[in-house]
């Protein structure tokens, strides 16, 4: 099992163990009043497993579903290959689980007109095997807020590139960052 490196106050730090710490920078894309996001080519055969941050807002007083599509060449994969389950609340009720069935999206978050934050870890998407995922989510809008756990998978074991972010109605505002996991 590899050791974590150890870094010396004084000393210079080697470029081989800088490496091997942690998420990389990958991608990040800024946008205003859009009712979806895509980022290409930010899934490649450098990392297996990456970490997705969305901050932003919406245009809904009351939060909404934000979808997430995984991307195939330069084309969101819309068919039923998506599958998701968590356990959320509002300030309208109390924690609840659900499980969606298999449809042409998968939840990732909520998103309100004040702030939404979201940070899924996206496993394997580069490679042909089933692509899963997990968000942590919080969304603050004018009449509730709503926060959860997501967990989601795709039936598909296509290589995906890329990812497809939007919301049930209206639109996004806000930036979206990914980072990969280092592999050792």
């Amino acid at each position: 099992m590899p050791t974590p490196p150890d870094f010396t106050a004084g000393t210079a730090l080697a470029a081989a163990s800088l490496n091997k710490i942690g998420l990389w920078y990958v991608t990040s894309t800024t946008f205003t009043g859009s009712s979806s996001v895509q980022i290409d080519n930010c899934f490649t055969s450098t990392y297996d497993n990456y970490v997705v941050v969305i901050n932003g807002n919406g245009n809904n007083t009351a939060p909404q579903n934000l979808y997430i599509r995984f991307v195939n060449g330069t084309s969101p994969d819309a068919t039923s290959i998506y599958g998701t389950s968590g356990i959320y609340s509002t300030t309208a009720a109390a924690a609840q689980a659900f499980w969606s069935s298999i449809i042409a999206n998968g939840y990732i978050g909520f998103i309100g007109d004040d702030t939404c934050s979201v940070f899924a870890t996206i496993y394997q998407p580069q490679l042909a095997k089933k692509t899963s995922w997990n968000s942590l989510t919080t969304s603050f809008a004018t009449t509730q807020f709503a926060n959860g756990n997501l967990y989601g998978l795709t039936t598909s074991t296509t290589a995906f590139e890329g990812i497809y972010i939007f919301p049930s109605t209206g639109t996004i505002t806000g930036t979206i960052t990914v980072y990969g996991y280092r592999k050792a």
